[in-house]
């Protein structure tokens, strides 16, 4: 992608919350006012957040961190001698459900005890009726690009996938999402190659004309950088939550299981992890491992104040397992 210009491109005000404006002249004789002028098309009414009815939060089920079993934490024995095997890591995996599953298989294939212990999980947005409003422009054609941070948002536009409108091309912001948008049945056009970050899908973003529409969702802690880069290079951005990434309590259990050195190692996969082990879990055991999934959580582990282990070049737990094991391969006493 060619570099900014030094001067930042002039683009008209994009309100996609303002109310439908279409022109329409039809020709004489007779002729279709659904064939609009692409210069004249706007996007359909998204109510404004003021308005909307914000779901009862009792309604929200998020995973009871109760349910998760950690044994009871024994007297720590003298400081093994680190291997290049994975017996003896205990590992905290931060997210429960599908993520959490795979992730526990995986671990246990390499030799490590996972521990799942969920830091965060996702719940309904908090503004339904913008979302909605949000999806039926979607479909209408309202948008030329639909941009997706996270695959925490794909189920709350799956159903839209059947009717997305002709000539929409899709981004992830990496791998993971794009396989989630796979699953559901929408094709993927742009995916980051070098690394799945904001910064990398900006970086690779192709030639856009000016002015074209981009629906951007993403939660409502995601950084505005994403929108914040699409909009220089021309675009108008219309963010949108798709969903909300909320805290769990972690129960006394673990964070026992944590202060004394129990569960040897902790993967984060996320700021917003990050976030949550440095309100939650800090300070760490000083023989504490923590394995990030990628450098954009690295960074936000360092500015949190929690000492960084290691950063999987993959950002997948396969890559962070890789990077775990070359760290304790490489601190072998001789």
């Amino acid at each position: 992608m060619p570099d900014s210009p030094q001067t930042p491109r002039r683009v008209d005000s994009f309100d996609p919350l303002a109310s439908v404006r279409r022109s329409v002249e039809t020709a004489e004789g007779g002729g279709d006012p659904d064939d609009l002028d692409a210069n004249t098309r706007e996007i359909p009414t998204i109510p404004d957040a003021a308005d909307t009815i914000i779901p009862d939060t009792e309604d929200t089920i998020i995973p009871d961190a109760e349910d998760t079993v950690v044994p009871e934490t024994p007297e720590l024995p003298a400081p093994r001698r680190l291997k290049a095997s994975l017996y003896g890591r205990r590992i905290l995996l931060p997210r429960g459900g599908e993520w959490g599953r795979v992730a526990s298989e995986q671990l246990k294939a390499h030799g490590a005890t996972p521990l799942v212990v969920p830091l965060i999980a996702t719940a309904p947005t908090s503004t339904p009726e913008r979302l909605d409003a949000a999806i039926q422009a979607l479909r209408s054609g309202g948008f030329d690009w639909l941009v997706v941070a996270s695959a925490s948002a794909v189920p709350a536009i799956a159903a839209a996938a059947s009717g997305l409108a002709p000539g929409t091309s899709v981004a992830a912001v990496g791998q993971a999402t794009a396989d989630a948008l796979n699953t559901a049945g929408f094709p993927v056009h742009l995916v980051p190659q070098e690394e799945s970050s904001a910064k990398a899908l900006v970086t690779e973003w192709p030639p856009t004309p000016e002015g074209a529409r981009a629906l951007l969702l993403q939660s409502q802690l995601s950084p505005a950088y994403l929108g914040e880069q699409l909009a220089k290079i021309g675009m108008r951005v219309a963010t949108v939550e798709a969903y909300q990434t909320v805290p769990v309590e972690v129960p006394g259990s673990t964070l026992n299981a944590v202060t004394r050195g129990f569960l040897n190692t902790v993967f984060v996969t996320s700021r917003s992890v990050a976030q949550q082990v440095a309100a939650q879990l800090m300070p760490l055991h000083p023989d504490t491992l923590v394995v990030c999934i990628g450098e954009s959580s690295a960074t936000a582990c360092r500015e949190l104040g929690i000492p960084v282990s290691t950063v999987s070049k993959q950002q997948s737990v396969p890559g962070m397992l890789t990077a775990l094991t070359q760290l304790l391969t490489s601190t072998r006493p001789s």
